[in-house]
This record gives C-alpha cells, structure tokens and sequence, in this order.
C-alpha cells in the first residue's frame, strides 16, 4: 500500500473544526481567538481545490457550524457570548455561496433528509421536522423527544461508520496491540502511555509523543505497511508539545487527514 500526500491547507489560524461532507466537499472552520473572528472555508475534498475561503457572516466570531447536508453548511449562532447554548438556523448554500433561509425561533438537533429541531417553550420544548432547503415547517413532532431521539441515534451510528478514528492502549509493549508488527520497525521511542494507533488494511497507523533533542517531546504520526515490513510514512506534526497527550488523526473513506502544529491540514491518500 501507498500513502500519498494530496495537498495542505493553512492561514496561520487555528483549525477548530475539520467537516469531510458526503458531498465531496471538506468545511474547515478556522478561528483567531485574538481578533475574536471566525472564517470559514470549503474544499474539494479529494484534492483540495478551494471552492471559498475566508467567509464570514454578519456575526464574526459568536457563530459555529451545526451540520454539513448535502451542499448546505447550517450555522448557529449563541444565546450569549461566552455561552455554549445554540440559537437559530442560517441554512448556507455552497454553490451559490448565499444564505437560502434563516429561522431565530427554531433551533438545531439534527438533519437527514429533513431537519429536526424544536422550539424552547416556556414549559418546556416543541419538536418540529423542517425543509431543509427552504426552512418550511413539515411536521409537528409535540414535546415527547423518544422517538427524535431514537432517530439520532441511529443516524449517528451511520455517520460514524464512515470513518475510522485511532484509539488509545495503554500496553507496556506496544506491539502487543498488533502482534503482526515486523520486528524491524522501532517504536520504542515512543512514550508509552498515551499512544494513540489505528489500522486501515495493512497499514497500522501511530500517532505519538517522543522525546526530542531539547528535552521536551514532539508529536509524530507513523503508518507502518505490516505486508511489506516498512514504515511508509513519518511526520512531525506538532515539534513542540507542550502537553502529555498527542494531537489526533482521522480517515474518512482512504483519506488521511493530519492536523500540523494545529494550524495545518494535511491530506494523503491511501491506495493499494
């Protein structure tokens, strides 16, 4: 198997939230925690073609993504600043680069191929089920959140299944985790503890600290092609760590997403 590198993507802002959508589009929402700004951009997700960068809305920083739907990002804004309670719907296109609708009342749960939401009641919520390209009312769901809530769940248990996410072991020896690891490849640099690995194919993916030359540690990503007995990738992605715990990687289909010194994406694909 092969890892090659796609693209890179970076403004020197801090990335805040890495969105891969089944459309074929990638939503990266960055922050710049000084200015108190958010920006917003779009990629083709396969080779990073941009599609928009640096969009901002009327509210500059009190403003997050609820979800990616097809070619429709649905905003949020806060009750109040500072806040983590969610208010309202703006339904933005990324053809037209344009909000379609916006509704103050409703207030996001989740969507599939329509939009669940509810609307906060002196006594309590109101669910609703809303057209998601055009903010219409479809149904009125009551106040009873069981069945809304089995339906999340559900599709929650689908989204998830599309990616694979690395997970911590806690083994004295890390080849005991996968015993097929070729003899050859070192891993005893690595600080034990708080290694994150993860395996797609024959390639088993590392995600560590190691001590670095000025005695502080660094935070490096290691895929291993177990079939061949080589590592086939090796990147520094945070030279500096400050904290006894590494940053984080994904795959989403046989794309390999890094974040690098957290204002970096990466992207590589993994072919046979």
């Amino acid at each position: 198997m092969k890892i090659k590198k796609e693209y890179e993507f970076t403004h020197k802002r801090q990335l805040w939230r890495i969105l891969p959508a089944n459309s074929g589009k990638l939503i990266i929402e960055e922050r710049d925690t000084a200015l108190k700004e958010a920006y917003f951009n779009c990629l083709e997700i396969n080779k990073g073609k941009r599609i928009f960068e640096n969009l901002q809305l009327d509210e500059k920083f009190w403003i997050g993504i609820e979800a990616v739907y097809g070619d429709i990002i649905f905003f949020h804004k806060y009750v109040k600043p500072d806040m983590p309670i969610h208010k309202g719907i703006i339904a933005f296109d990324i053809n037209s680069k344009s909000i379609l609708w916006e509704s103050q009342e409703h207030n996001f749960l989740f969507v599939s191929d329509k939009i669940y939401c509810y609307k906060t009641l002196f006594e309590g919520k109101k669910f609703f089920t809303l057209n998601y390209l055009t903010g219409e009312i479809i149904d009125e769901l009551g106040t009873d959140p069981s069945e809304i809530n089995k339906t999340k769940e559900n599709l929650l248990e689908s989204d998830v299944s599309e990616f694979i996410f690395p997970e911590y072991y806690n083994e004295t020896d890390g080849k005991s985790l996968f015993p097929e690891l070729p003899d050859e490849i070192n891993i005893g640099n690595f600080i034990m503890g708080k290694i994150q690995a993860a395996r797609y194919g024959d390639i088993i993916l590392f995600n560590a600290l190691e001590h670095s030359a000025k005695g502080s540690m660094r935070n490096i990503v290691k895929a291993v092609d177990i079939s061949e007995g080589k590592t086939i990738l090796e990147e520094v992605i945070n030279k500096e760590s400050g904290k006894f715990l590494p940053d984080s990687f994904f795959l989403k289909g046989n794309l390999l997403f890094l974040l690098k010194e957290k204002d970096t994406l990466v992207v590589y694909s993994v072919k046979q």
